[in-house]
């Protein structure tokens, strides 16, 4: 998605600040979105809301470490220049 972004918004060589922007909303967007994600799979298996807890801080460090990665390596990845 940050290869995407950055591709569709930024002209060769130069980048705007909607690339910045977009990839800010996006780390605060996993972020979000693994916490939540933690606290629906603790109500799921507990009925009880703060064992989500136990699930949301690894989901939370796993996902971010996943995209911190793809955004940084993945264009070495796959072999293309920005």
């Amino acid at each position: 998605m940050v290869g995407v972004y950055s591709t569709f918004l930024t002209h060769p060589g130069k980048e705007t600040e909607l690339v910045k922007i977009a990839i800010s909303a996006v780390r605060y967007y996993i972020i979000i979105h693994s916490t939540l994600l933690g606290f629906i799979i603790g109500i799921i298996l507990y009925p009880d809301f703060k064992k989500g807890l136990k699930y949301s801080i690894p989901l939370v460090i796993l996902s971010y470490s996943i995209f911190y990665m793809i955004s940084t390596f993945g264009v070495i990845f796959l072999g293309m220049k920005i």
